[in-house]
């Protein structure tokens, strides 16, 4: 099992990544292959992810970065992580000018499936959902499959 977790790269980043992706391939069409290179750094840019892997066979885990689809990470035993809950979570965003002028906040609840620790103060970002039952039944079937315990997160406790 394969979960995307986010994006290596912030928005403006990637943004960024397809303008130099575009400028690259005008470079390709009007001055030849010797600017090959600049899309492909574009390319890097816009698609580098952060994920988690699971091998349920050999229940391990690995969380990775991933860079022209190659994922790097180690992989490490999944008993580690042996119980898995729903965080809920409050995602605030913020805009501001310098003059003051305008400023745009926003809030969001948010829903992370995490896996953690026996004393749950290390956690690890399996998925991140904006509906609460889409999560719980989503962390319920991952339970079920894999072998972990559904808890409340609290720290110590365990």
């Amino acid at each position: 099992m394969d979960f995307k977790v986010s994006n290596f790269f912030p928005p403006v980043t990637r943004l960024l990544g397809v303008l130099i992706f575009v400028i690259g391939i005008i470079g390709i069409v009007t001055n030849g292959i010797q600017v090959f290179f600049i899309p492909l750094i574009g390319f890097a840019i816009v698609f580098s992810t952060k994920g988690v892997s699971i091998d349920v066979a050999h229940k391990k885990l690995k969380e990775y970065n991933s860079f022209f689809f190659i994922k790097f990470g180690k992989w490490q035993s999944l008993d580690q992580f042996p119980h898995i809950t729903v965080l809920e979570i409050t995602e605030k965003t913020s805009l501001g000018s310098h003059t003051t002028l305008v400023n745009s906040s926003s809030r969001e609840m948010v829903y992370r499936i995490t896996l953690l620790s026996k004393d749950h103060y290390q956690k690890l970002l399996i998925k991140q959902l904006k509906d609460k039952d889409i999560a719980h039944k989503e962390t319920k079937k991952l339970a079920d499959l894999i072998g972990f315990e559904k808890v409340i997160y609290s720290p110590g406790a365990y």
